[in-house]
């Protein structure tokens, strides 16, 4: 098929139609943006709508422009499958995407079309996430953070929120998916302050991750109570509180998850509680640092 981009503009690396009727295509393409001097202003999705022509002289058919909408933003791209799968528009104005007659047109043709909605999910997923390839260019940057992050709970002097704004710019050390989402500390509820958390709004599902810390100073998060492993005192209201957090987000229908994080050394008492446990987890200082480097060392294996 001939689209006749403009190339001073765009650079398409992969065309895929959606729909089509006698006179016109709608194309889903995955392009490279460019600006005024040519630079490359990042990958977009671009949905766009072709008028068919035919060459006079050559009769080769052709395909100029008529209407488009650009997605350059995973939350744009989210937005776009909620509105798809909700047969709602206005879910779109709580994001970054502003509500246009193109756009609705757009939406019409994709809801009309055969197009799977997970489908489209993993195209998004496959501009816009290219986070294996960002960690390994900073990969060095990553690895100086987790050895920032071992000293600071190795150093007895850490205090709680020290510690505690660390992670708050460091989410990824938790798990990359993470990574760029906003994160948030010391947020009023009414059973208390919440140290960290973030969330993810997919489709019309929003996900809390709590994250609830003591600091590293104790070494042990369990005790020994009549000759058995016993968590302590303070794991236990940490997970009392955590819960209270939990069940406060659960009225507001949101799906909620959470850490807490206490102890310097690693316990093996805490890996069995932890089997008993579902939406909390407990880890060590040591837990959370070990796991960051296996998962960082995964990249280049």
């Amino acid at each position: 098929m001939d689209f006749r981009w403009n190339r001073k503009y765009y650079n398409p690396k992969q065309d895929s139609i959606i729909d089509q009727n006698r006179n016109f295509y709608v194309t889903l393409s995955h392009v490279e943006e460019l600006d005024k001097q040519g630079n490359s202003k990042g990958d977009a999705l671009i949905i766009k709508r072709w008028r068919k022509r035919r060459d006079k002289k050559t009769k080769q058919i052709y395909f100029l422009p008529k209407r488009g909408y650009g997605i350059r933003t995973k939350t744009q791209a989210e937005k776009l499958i909620n509105a798809l799968s909700t047969q709602n528009l206005y879910p779109l104005s709580l994001g970054e995407i502003k509500v246009t007659k193109e756009l609705i047109d757009i939406i019409d043709f994709l809801r009309k079309s055969k197009i799977n909605p997970e489908g489209l999910k993993s195209l998004f997923d496959m501009v816009f996430n290219k986070s294996s390839e960002e960690i390994l260019q900073n990969y060095a940057h990553y690895e100086s953070k987790l050895k920032e992050f071992k000293n600071l709970i190795l150093d007895p002097t850490s205090k709680e929120v020290k510690i505690r704004d660390f992670l708050a710019k460091n989410y990824w050390i938790f798990d990359f998916k993470y990574k760029d989402l906003a994160t948030y500390t010391e947020k009023p509820t009414t059973v208390g302050k919440i140290d960290i958390f973030t969330y993810n709004e997919y489709l019309t599902i929003k996900k809390d991750f709590f994250l609830e810390l003591k600091t590293p100073k104790k070494e042990r998060a369990t005790k020994e109570y009549r000759g058995k492993p016993a968590i302590t005192a303070e794991v236990g209201n940490a997970i009392s509180q955590l819960i209270n957090y939990m069940e406060e987000e659960k009225s507001k229908n949101v799906i909620a998850s959470g850490i807490v994080i206490v102890g310097r050394k690693k316990d093996v008492f805490v890996q069995v509680f932890n089997q008993y446990l579902n939406q909390i987890k407990i880890k060590t200082y040591e837990d959370v640092l070990e796991d960051a480097e296996k998962r960082l060392k995964a990249f280049k294996s």
